[in-house]
């Protein structure tokens, strides 16, 4: 996951939890949901098919991306653009098309760090 200046890489370990790439240990019902959010993405309008030019939509340089693999396989990857009025614009560079998806899933699939990461147990809570 990129947004804007954060970039945030996940993967399951041998015992299926997810762990950030610097080792901490992530919540792992929040990655599943984010995955099923990106499944479930809904497309509240089609833009336009293979655009010439991306920047009227801010993806020239988008604000974010996503990418999720299975193993060296690319399953998925979008790119995310401006906001206009309570929408946003989404790209698959595979596909090519630009289409509108509603600002509020905007925060579903790109959290703050701090939302995902497992808190640890204090010597107390033991």
């Amino acid at each position: 996951l990129l947004f804007e200046d954060t970039l945030m890489t996940f993967a399951k370990d041998t015992s299926d939890n997810w762990l950030f790439s610097s080792g901490e240990k992530a919540k792992s019902w929040k990655i599943t949901s984010i995955i099923r959010e990106i499944k479930n993405l809904k497309v509240k309008r089609f833009v336009e098919d293979d655009p010439t030019y991306l920047m009227p939509y801010g993806l020239t340089s988008p604000r974010g991306r996503v990418e999720v693999f299975s193993g060296d396989d690319k399953l998925a990857e979008l790119d995310f653009g401006k906001e206009k009025r309570d929408r946003v614009y989404v790209r698959n560079p595979r596909v090519g098309s630009v289409v509108e998806i509603d600002q509020e899933d905007l925060g579903k699939i790109f959290p703050s760090k701090s939302e995902l990461i497992e808190a640890t147990k204090t010597e107390s809570e033991s």
